[in-house]
């Protein structure tokens, strides 16, 4: 199994052209913006930022069986949690206290209806 990371997808997508090509559809803004950033100092933020945004692209399922089939092999993506809120919506029903385990959020709001308690998290 190949994993896909913030420190690796460089070496092991961004720079192998043949298989940007295949990509280029799903990630063509991204890694625009990377290649940029690449070739201008003053822009190198801009690669950082296309990393992160390429990696939560290449977990669409297109992206993960064109990965599949050019590495032969299984690829998992490990993307980062850099979302600032996150908003889930969960059914009111015996089995609620189990689906409120919640890490690194520190600011909660929560309201409900007849059938769903919606609740927003931020950091």
């Amino acid at each position: 199994m190949i994993t896909i990371n913030f420190a690796n997808l460089e070496e092991f997508v961004l720079e192998k052209q043949d298989l940007v090509k295949l990509l280029l559809p799903k990630i063509g803004n991204q890694y625009n913006f990377w290649v940029l950033g690449r070739n201008h100092q003053a822009l190198s933020g801009l690669t950082k930022t296309a990393i992160l945004e390429i990696l939560k692209t290449l977990n669409d399922v297109d992206c993960l069986e064109i990965l599949q089939t050019y590495f032969k092999d299984k690829v998992q993506i490990t993307s980062l949690d850099f979302e600032t809120v996150k908003n889930i919506k969960i059914p009111i029903n015996d089995n609620l206290c189990e689906n409120l385990c919640f890490e690194n959020f520190d600011n909660i709001s929560t309201y409900r209806d007849a059938d769903y308690l919606y609740i927003s998290f931020w950091r």
